[in-house]
């Protein structure tokens, strides 16, 4: 990068974690000596820093160039609030009855039904990111990856 070239968002996030990464893995957990809640934390705050490393690693392989930062994904519903901290009644995730769910077993169960829209919604979205870079393999490879409901 040129003196008179400025960092992205996105560059610059990533240098904020993965410095904060590298001190984390610099510092061996055992001489942190936290208390127990802090050490699960800290150990979770790890686990996920690792997780996001492997995810940018990933995200690199796919698109080098991060064109996908750049896409502009459809947003029609004008946000999921009202002004008063209320969430939309049409946002709400509702029951095969048309109501709000109640209960986990409502919630799976109106999953299942909507299982099949939520992927064609996914590989249509996948399609016009993949147009948009010029890459034209298929979107079953990655629907495929999505998992299983419980």
């Amino acid at each position: 990068m040129s003196n008179g070239e400025q960092k992205t968002d996105h560059e610059v996030r990533k240098a904020r974690i993965d410095d904060v990464l590298q001190r984390i893995n610099d510092e061996p957990i055992q001489n942190i000596n936290p208390r127990e809640n802090s050490k699960i934390f800290v150990e979770k705050l790890h686990a996920y820093l690792h997780c996001r490393e492997q995810m940018d690693k990933r995200y690199n392989e796919i698109d080098e160039l991060h064109e996908l930062a750049q896409f502009d994904l459809e947003d029609d519903s004008g946000g999921l609030q009202l002004q008063c901290g209320d969430y939309k009644t049409e946002y709400l995730q509702q029951s095969n009855s048309g109501q709000p769910v109640q209960n986990i077993s409502e919630l799976y169960n109106a999953a299942q039904h909507a299982l099949p829209v939520f992927k064609t919604v996914i590989e249509r979205n996948l399609d016009k990111i993949r147009n948009s870079i010029g890459d034209a393999s298929n979107s079953d490879e990655a629907i495929s990856l999505l998992p299983p409901l419980k």
